[in-house]
């Protein structure tokens, strides 16, 4: 269960920063035309449920996970626990109420400008920052 999970957890990863970089370029150019188009809509629709479906598998991760099992024992001398229960789940939670938060503000504004959007510009960096490259790029791999 724990490596099928991982491999889902981590496929999504690509998912999830595909659609965030999307959804980014749609408001970059929803904002210079004061335009939005239908894929805008979409691409940040999926950013926002590929985001939400990441911090489930991460939930389930962390109650299955045997590092962090492990962690529980002695949480200051275990360098991976401190890095998965602090360094990259509490940014990424932060990151996802980010998404959500100018997901919302954009669709609720009159016109567009970037004091709705940064929000979601800041989530970006925030989920890029914490994302643990160190694992395989894809499952399978490594």
């Amino acid at each position: 269960m724990y490596t099928m999970l991982l491999h889902l957890h981590n496929t999504n990863r690509w998912l999830l920063i595909l659609a965030g970089l999307v959804a980014l370029v749609g408001v970059v150019l929803w904002l210079r035309t004061s335009r939005q188009t239908n894929w805008t809509r979409i691409a940040l629709r999926a950013w926002v449920v590929l985001f939400d479906l990441q911090l489930l598998m991460g939930l389930a991760l962390f109650a299955v996970s045997p590092i962090l099992r492990a962690g529980f024992q002695d949480p200051f001398g275990h360098e991976p626990f401190r890095y998965f229960a602090m360094e990259h789940a509490l940014p990424m939670m932060l990151a996802l109420v980010l998404v959500h938060w100018g997901s919302y503000r954009l669709r609720r504004s009159e016109e567009p400008c970037f004091c709705h959007a940064w929000p979601l510009f800041l989530a970006y960096v925030i989920m890029l920052a914490t994302t643990p490259w160190d694992r395989p790029l894809f499952p399978g791999m490594g």
